[in-house]
């Protein structure tokens, strides 16, 4: 609970106005805030998983990171020659 304190009528109307507008374009709520213990469950799993397979296509692009700096590495070697 929030308090305006106004100093006209005119600045509390408009006030009032900006506040009313904002609460009608508020999305509605769905009241989905809260999951059951199996819905969690299954959300944290899902959580798991896609986080397993992105830290899974992180190793391959270090992976091929890796390869190509030795390529690199290789060339520059062979310049020094």
């Amino acid at each position: 609970m929030y308090e305006f304190v106004c100093s006209s009528q005119k600045e509390k109307r408009q006030w009032y106005a900006i506040i009313t507008d904002a609460i009608a374009k508020a999305p509605e709520d769905t009241g989905d805030l809260f999951h059951s213990p199996e819905e969690e469950k299954k959300l944290a799993e899902e959580r798991l998983k896609r986080r397993n397979e992105i830290l899974d296509t992180m190793k391959g692009k270090d992976k091929e990171l890796s390869d190509l700096v030795d390529e690199k590495n290789k060339l520059v070697h062979e310049l020094k020659v």
